[in-house]
């Protein structure tokens, strides 16, 4: 084949697909020159149509995924470092915008519309809260306003002021209970005064005077100790002699003044009790009620106020017994006795007070018993004479007469006295001492 014959490099390959040329057109001058090749026509658009396929290309993520591919650590870098302005790392679910002075760093187009859509929650609420700040700033509210803004529940927080308020009450009446017995053993511990002797001699005048039967002149000194000392049970003393000298209304004061200082309350309250059984036997005076009823109750106060005090015991039960209940007096009179001491102390102490004077006189005055009686008052002290002389045979003889006539309780104490225990040897003696 030779070189005519084979094909040119701008020829097409196919001979079919050869364009044809366009026949040539004679004119009058002569033929027309060659035509030039004919292309082929392409579609022609418009400039708005070339333009927006190009844009939408651009946006399109085919062509941006190959830089996503390129560069995936980039994209998540940022989110993994963004930090608060402490240091502390943001929280996953709380979206916060990176502040402006955090240093520049390469990031694709990419990746900062990612942060736009990421911040845009937080872009679109600060411009709601920004302007309630400001006027909270520049406007202060009220105090009521403030006191609602805490939105506390009203009735737990009654609740919790009642609870303590209550708390507070019993505080301040455990404190003042206990500051009220703190005063009381202070009191209690305070010495008593002492009484000089003087004082203590006219008291005992007295007394003494009040027993012998002058009531008048133990309530004149009692009355005056009272006004001018401190000594206690003093009003008790004046109301008792007040009642011996017959001034019913005086014994009531002073008993009451009594009960008031704290002193004798049962005897006071006995003394009261005999007040209301004198006032209603007086047919001078007008009866107001029942007057035994109320001394009946005068004597149970005071047996409350001291069960160990035999005394208002008795009287109730002389009292129930002018009333006919005479039971209720057998028992209330075996309760005085069961409290009594066994040794009549009246007795024993006249008696111990002879035996003292034949202690105290000289051997040649001493004078022993001629008379046999049954009174122990004069037996006891008429056998220690005896001893004192060296008869113990009419001693022996005078204490079986008085061990017969006393109880046992009383004979023996008196017995065990130490002036006659000087004399427990002897053998006329050892059957008292055995």
């Amino acid at each position: 084949m030779s070189e005519k014959d084979s094909p040119s490099p701008s020829d097409p390959q196919d001979p079919a697909e050869k364009p044809k040329s366009s026949p040539v057109k004679k004119s009058a001058d002569g033929d027309a020159p060659a035509p030039m090749p004919i292309r082929p026509r392409q579609k022609v658009t418009r400039q708005k149509d070339t333009e927006e396929p190009a844009k939408e290309e651009k946006e399109t993520p085919k062509e941006k995924e190959p830089a996503q591919e390129k560069e995936p650590a980039k994209e998540k870098e940022p989110e993994k470092a963004r930090l608060k302005p402490s240091g502390k790392p943001f929280r996953p679910h709380t979206p916060v915008r990176e502040p402006k002075e955090t240093p520049a760093a390469v990031e694709t187009p990419l990746e900062d519309e990612a942060e736009d859509e990421v911040d845009a929650p937080a872009t679109e609420s600060e411009p709601q809260t920004q302007p309630t700040r400001s006027s909270e700033r520049h406007r202060k509210p009220s105090s009521f306003a403030r006191l609602l803004r805490l939105k506390l529940p009203f009735v737990p927080l009654m609740v919790v002021f009642l609870i303590a308020l209550i708390s507070l009450g019993f505080w301040a009446h455990g404190k003042g209970v206990t500051e009220g017995r703190r005063l009381a053993e202070k009191e209690a511990q305070k010495p008593f005064p002492e009484i000089p002797v003087e004082t203590m001699a006219r008291l005992d005048k007295a007394t003494e005077s009040l027993r012998s039967g002058g009531a008048a002149e133990a309530l004149t000194v009692l009355s005056e100790l009272e006004s001018t000392t401190a000594i206690p049970s003093l009003s008790y003393l004046v109301a008792l002699a007040a009642l011996q000298n017959g001034d019913v209304d005086l014994v009531e004061e002073k008993a009451k003044l009594s009960i008031k200082k704290r002193e004798k309350i049962s005897d006071s309250l006995a003394l009261l009790a005999v007040v209301e059984s004198q006032r209603g036997s007086d047919k001078t005076r007008v009866k107001m009620g029942n007057s035994v009823r109320r001394a009946e109750d005068f004597l149970t106060q005071a047996i409350a106020a001291d069960p160990s005090n035999p005394y208002p015991r008795f009287e109730l039960a002389t009292l129930l017994r002018y009333d006919k209940r005479r039971e209720e007096a057998a028992k209330e009179l075996k309760g005085a006795r069961s409290l009594l001491n066994p040794i009549d102390s009246h007795s024993i102490m006249d008696i111990t007070t002879r035996v003292m004077e034949v202690e105290q006189l000289p051997q040649e005055q001493v004078v022993k018993m001629t008379e046999v009686s049954d009174n122990p008052q004069k037996l006891i002290p008429g056998a220690y004479a005896a001893m004192r002389v060296g008869d113990f045979e009419q001693a022996a003889q005078l204490l079986r007469i008085a061990r017969d006539v006393m109880t046992f309780e009383s004979f023996d104490y008196l017995i065990n006295d130490p002036a006659f225990r000087r004399f427990a040897r002897e053998p006329q003696l050892a059957e008292f001492y055995q």
